[in-house]
């Protein structure tokens, strides 16, 4: 077994503080935004990072510059805070891997996409039936359904109409808020849409003998 070998890769593969660092940052984006402190629109503080068992704080800036074609643009940056001083950290190799990450993750305010469990299915029909037999308790408003439903408050917002290449088209951007906080998104609650356009349909008179 040849360990000289064996141990040279390991070495090659072992990150250095720089990327320690990068990594550790780009994960609490990833895992854990709520802790990152915003300072302001552009800069936000990472609390008690360890990095060769030293703890300090790391901001992260979008700081303006004006190129030589007179454009301005942002350059991601990022610093120590040592004894309430800002240190410029240099992650040479590792900013465009990393620190591009890290800042648009910082940056996206896009809310994550709520999936359907089988609880939301469940009370979505609920929703329907209730919307089917109380249909003068709701107001439609454009695209949008408001009322009361067993859940609470009901706002139904319904997306846009989208052509697919199949020749199909799709609603994009459909929203269901309970009690004015976000329920449901997606496709599945269109429907509730539908069952309130739907027209009631009378039963048939019965043909005299």
């Amino acid at each position: 077994m040849n360990t000289n070998s064996t141990m040279a890769k390991v070495q090659a593969t072992k990150m250095n503080s720089r990327e320690i660092l990068a990594s550790k940052l780009k994960n609490i984006v990833a895992t854990n935004k709520q802790s990152v402190e915003q300072i302001d629109e552009n800069s936000w503080r990472f609390k008690g990072i360890e990095v060769d068992s030293k703890v300090n704080d790391y901001i992260v800036k979008l700081v303006a510059k004006t190129g030589k074609s007179g454009k301005t643009f942002k350059k991601r940056e990022l610093y120590r805070v040592v004894d309430g001083a800002e240190q410029k950290v240099e992650l040479g190799e590792y900013k465009k891997e990393y620190l591009y990450k890290i800042v648009h993750g910082l940056t996206n305010t896009k809310a994550p996409r709520v999936h359907l469990s089988r609880e939301h299915k469940a009370d979505l029909y609920v929703m329907r039936d209730y919307i089917k037999q109380h249909k003068d308790q709701f107001t439609l408003d454009g695209n949008t359904l408001t009322g009361k439903v067993p859940q609470g408050d009901f706002k139904l917002v319904v997306g846009n109409l989208k052509p697919m290449k199949n020749g199909h088209k799709r609603v994009f951007g459909s929203k269901l808020y309970i009690n004015g906080e976000l329920y449901h998104e997606g496709g599945e609650v269109v429907f509730l849409m539908s069952c309130y356009n739907a027209k009631k349909r009378g039963k048939k008179a019965k043909a005299e003998a």
